[in-house]
């Protein structure tokens, strides 16, 4: 393969920020990475990272470990794997598409779009930790975004300061996982109002 600056080699280790796994500089908020397949190492993201663009080829992943958050402003393509275990941020300025529509999503824990442009969601995924809709609309056509629950924890939407749209089948989905015991239960969705009635 011919590479390029800002190509993810992966000759080092799997460590984000070890310039031996980049072909020239590591990414940063003003340039763009490509993880390619076919090498030795994939990314892991263990701390706090920005990119512009990102494209992540057939057969290549990229995984965030629970305390890594991967920001990027730009153009995000993936035809490869996505394994968020920890956050991340869609902070671009014209509308991004996300998860991308032929990837294989194996985790989606945080999520933060803050992007006053807009964020498409290209393929239904499940959430484990907190969606934040800081700025932008967050367009769910025929897309579905399950916020899943567990014995160790709920999936949730953060306060909204963007908002939302549900063209065709677009919806969230909100589990409540429920312990094993015979019990009598009330479920409801909490709910608060500024209204008066």
């Amino acid at each position: 393969n011919i590479t390029q600056d800002g190509d993810w080699i992966g000759v080092s280790s799997t460590d984000w920020n070890d310039a031996g796994n980049w072909c020239g500089s590591i990414p940063t908020g003003i340039t763009d990475a490509t993880i390619l397949a076919g090498v030795t190492n994939y990314p892991i993201v263990t701390g706090s990272y920005n990119v512009r663009d990102i494209n992540i080829t057939p057969g290549a992943s990229i995984t965030t470990t629970a305390l890594g958050i991967l920001t990027w402003s730009g153009t995000y393509i993936n035809v490869g794997t996505l394994n968020n275990n920890g956050k991340i941020i869609l902070n671009g300025i014209s509308p991004q598409n996300f998860p991308g529509s032929s990837a294989t999503v194996t985790a989606m824990n945080n999520l933060e779009v803050n992007n006053p442009g807009g964020v498409n969601i290209d393929q239904s995924f499940s959430l484990t930790g907190t969606l934040t809709p800081t700025a932008g609309i967050i367009d769910l056509t025929n897309k579905t975004i399950t916020l899943h629950s567990d014995i160790a924890n709920t999936a949730n939407v953060a306060a909204v300061s963007g908002g939302f749209a549900y063209s065709g089948g677009g919806k969230f989905v909100v589990e409540r996982f429920i312990p094993a015991r015979r019990a009598w239960r009330l479920m409801t969705a909490p709910l608060t109002s500024t209204n008066t009635f």
